[in-house]
């Protein structure tokens, strides 16, 4: 089982210029985040991280696959998806991630967790309606047999002739 502190980077080590980092991610690295909404997971992050004198810029790009249940059936299926994500850091005064592209480390920091990044990028690259593609190209699978059954609520005919009235 990975640790979280595999995904520390010590960037007062590295010199200038481009470093590539790959991490494997699997559903047990999301079990640290208490996150239980996929049954099974495979995803390849890659990370370039750029060090300059004065900032890091990080790019971050995903690939790979989850299983999860369709919301119309609730049978499992793979998602394929891939997702970038691109930041810098700066030095200041203390820690400051207000906002999204721009991420300020207190001056003498040394080390970064890209393990939240790496999260947030895959768990945002799943589409909040999940459907499972299949049923979209498979004709005999009738989706009418999936929607909810909404109770239609009959009209008293005395409304009738006051709606006449608007």
């Amino acid at each position: 089982m990975r640790k979280l502190s595999d995904f520390e980077i010590n960037f007062s080590g590295l010199k200038n210029g481009q470093h590539k980092f790959n991490y494997i991610i699997d559903k047990t690295f999301f079990e640290f985040f208490n996150y239980n909404e996929f049954i099974d997971l495979s995803y390849k992050s890659n990370l370039i991280l750029d060090k300059k004198t004065s900032l890091i810029d990080f790019k971050f790009s995903s690939h790979g696959y989850v299983t999860l249940n369709c919301d119309i059936t609730n049978e499992p299926f793979n998602l394929n998806t891939s997702s970038n994500l691109e930041f810098i850091v700066k030095f200041g005064n203390e820690y400051n991630d207000d906002n999204d592209e721009i991420i300020f480390l207190p001056h003498g920091s040394s080390r970064i967790n890209v393990s939240q990044y790496i999260y947030e990028m895959i768990v945002l690259s799943i589409p909040l309606k999940r459907v499972n593609p299949e049923i979209k190209k498979n004709k005999n699978i009738n989706l009418e047999n999936f929607k909810s059954n909404k109770s239609k609520v009959n009209n008293d005919p005395r409304w009738n002739e006051l709606k006449k009235l608007l």
